[in-house]
């Protein structure tokens, strides 16, 4: 026997019978499952986008140059590990080739340079630049003893003066100038096809 409470209650209330509840189409749960998924991965990459807009350049990052025929701001005179003087303009055809000793495949540029020094002899000259502001003497022999120890010299940029004068912002990076210090050639190591092709046409400058 119902009260008359209860029975007014009962009318008056908006909840559904007990009992089951409704199982909504698989579609749609997979459809909610890929929509949870995709907000995921746009919520991931903007956070790396803006991360990323906040990382400096990296020297593992594409080459930049200034152009053939640009040239340092001016002479420039540096000192190498084996305690002579490096300077430039060279009165000769240079190649300038920036490195690190943490850089393993700068290892075969060393000694691709190395191949291309021999064959110009004293008519071309080739200095190998650390590009580690933390980069040590004892790194840098260890670096060139690595790569068969090459007969061109190396020398430490701990303030970036040379980095800066030539614009470097990638490592394995090769700037080949003519007598006159002008950048005629700029590119990788790797491209030994054009590095020798700019070598030779250097020396004809």
């Amino acid at each position: 026997m119902t009260t008359q409470a209860h029975d007014a209650h009962t009318a008056g209330s908006t909840e559904p019978p007990a009992g089951p509840r409704p199982r909504r189409p698989r579609s749609l749960r997979v459809a909610a499952v890929v929509a949870s998924v995709v907000g995921v991965v746009v919520l991931a990459s903007v956070a790396l986008h803006n991360n990323s807009a906040r990382v400096g350049p990296t020297l593992a990052g594409p080459t930049q140059s200034p152009g053939a025929g640009a040239s340092a701001s001016g002479p420039l005179s540096v000192r190498t590990i084996s305690g002579s003087t490096f300077n430039l303009p060279a009165g000769k055809p240079a190649v300038l080739f920036f490195m690190t000793g943490e850089c393993a495949s700068c290892i075969e540029g060393a000694r691709t340079l190395d191949g291309i020094e021999r064959q110009y002899g004293d008519g071309l000259a080739v200095l190998a630049v650390d590009m580690d502001p933390g980069a040590t003497t004892a790194a840098v022999r260890a670096f060139a003893q690595a790569a068969g120890n090459p007969r061109f010299d190396f020398a430490r940029d701990p303030d970036g003066r040379m980095v800066s004068a030539f614009a470097v912002r990638a490592l394995d990076t090769v700037v080949v100038t003519d007598a006159n210090g002008v950048e005629v050639y700029r590119g990788p190591s790797t491209d030994q096809a054009s590095l020798r092709s700019a070598v030779a046409k250097a020396a004809t400058l």
